[in-house]
C-alpha cells in the first residue's frame, strides 16, 4: 500500500469534492504568508506551495517523504523563492525557530508519532509562529467510533474529534483558532453517529455516496473554509500561534 495512491494531484483524476478541498485550503492558507518564511511539510506535488509563491510568500521550503512528489513539486513550482527535499515530518532539515508559517494539510492522520509531529512543527517555528493544519473530521467521515479503532480510510493511522485534536494543540500552543470545510448539518452528523455506532461501514458509505450524489454540481465555495465550526464540518483546519 503505497501513500502515493491517495495523494492529491491536481493534473490526475480526482473527485471534484477532493480537489475543491485541497485548492481551497492552500488559497485560505495564502493570506497568512506575504513576506513571511514559510514550509510546506508534506507538501506533495506541490501546487500548493506554488500558490503560496504567487500569493507574496518570501520563501517556502517544501519537504516531503515521497522522492517522486519531490521531484513533481519542483517541476510544478519553479521559482527562486521554492525549493524542495526529501525529508519526514518528524524530522526537518531545518535549525530551530527557522519559520514564520507551518502548514502541514492532511497530514497528522498518516503520521504514528502525532506528538512528535508537533513537537517538530513547535521546534522549527519561530517564537509567535503559525502552523496552519487540517485533518479529517472522524464525526463526519467515520461516525461512531473510536480513536482508537482503526480508520475506515486505509491510509489513516487514526483520525480526531476537534476535541481529541484541541487537547493536544492547546498543550503545546499559546492559542488555538478552529476553522472548517464542508460544513454539515448538526442533525445529520448525529444521525450519522447513531447509524456508526451499529453499523461503522454502513454509515460511512451512507456519507460516501451523500457525496457522489452531489458530484455534479459540487461547487469550490462549498469547500471554503469559516470559522468556528464544531462537529458538523467534515475538514477540521487548526490555526494555532506559538
Amino acid at each position: 500500500m503505497k501513500i502515493e495512491e491517495e495523494r492529491c494531484d491536481l493534473k490526475g483524476f480526482s473527485p471534484a469534492w477532493v480537489r475543491h478541498q485541497h485548492i481551497e485550503r492552500y488559497r485560505w492558507a495564502s493570506r497568512y504568508v506575504a513576506g513571511l518564511r514559510v514550509v510546506d511539510a508534506a507538501c506533495g506535488t506541490g501546487y500548493g506551495s506554488a500558490m503560496l509563491v504567487r500569493a507574496g510568500a518570501g520563501r517556502i521550503d517544501g519537504f516531503d517523504i515521497s522522492a517522486e512528489a519531490v521531484a513533481q513539486a519542483s517541476h510544478v513550482c519553479k521559482s527562486p523563492s521554492a525549493r524542495f527535499a526529501v525529508a519526514s515530518a518528524l524530522q526537518l532539515p531545518a535549525a530551530d525557530a527557522t519559520y514564520d508559517v507551518y502548514i502541514s494539510f492532511e497530514t497528522i492522520e498518516h503520521v504514528d508519532d502525532d506528538e512528535g509531529f508537533l513537537a517538530e512543527a513547535v521546534r522549527v517555528l519561530r517564537p509567535g509562529g503559525l502552523l496552519l493544519l487540517s485533518t479529517p473530521n472522524r464525526q463526519v467521515l467515520d461516525p461512531g467510533t473510536s480513536i482508537h479503532d482503526r480508520p475506515f480510510n486505509r491510509y489513516h493511522v487514526r483520525e480526531y474529534i476537534r476535541e481529541e485534536l484541541e487537547a493536544k494543540l492547546r498543550s503545546r500552543f499559546a492559542s488555538v483558532e478552529w476553522y472548517g470545510q464542508r460544513p454539515f448539518a448538526d442533525g445529520y452528523v448525529q444521525w450519522l453517529n447513531h447509524m456508526g455506532r451499529r453499523w461503522p461501514s454502513l454509515a460511512v458509505k451512507v456519507h460516501q455516496a451523500r457525496k457522489c450524489a452531489g458530484l455534479l454540481w459540487e461547487s469550490p465555495d462549498r469547500h471554503v473554509p469559516t470559522p468556528g465550526p464544531r462537529g458538523a464540518a467534515e475538514i477540521l483546519i487548526a490555526a494555532c500561534r506559538t
